[in-house]
């Protein structure tokens, strides 16, 4: 499993949240990227829309749909979760809890 998912894991542990990750590592971030840019696209929202949903800045969302970060804070996911109505974890690994 890469360092990344597993600092977001430790984070998000750390944050009180019961998180069991995947048995293997095909989901990556680049996995996020696709499945957050889909979600937002499926819901006809610009990037501007669901930035002001999330309370995070429009670069910053383009950011995590380009895959040139993958480590979104542990606010931030649940944000995206809840306005998505998914899994955080499935959301962010790609796998359900």
């Amino acid at each position: 499993m890469s360092n990344t998912i597993q600092n977001s894991i430790t984070r998000l542990r750390a944050a009180g949240y019961e998180v069991i990750p995947p048995k293997n590592d095909l989901s990556g971030a680049s996995g996020f990227a696709e499945r957050l840019q889909k979600l937002r696209s499926t819901h006809g929202w610009s990037l501007q829309t669901l930035a002001d949903k999330v309370g995070v800045s429009k670069a910053h969302l383009w950011e995590l749909e380009k895959g040139r970060t993958c480590n979104p804070t542990a606010e931030t996911l649940f944000n995206l979760a809840s306005i998505f109505r998914v899994d955080a974890t499935e959301l962010y690994l790609g796998a359900k809890s």
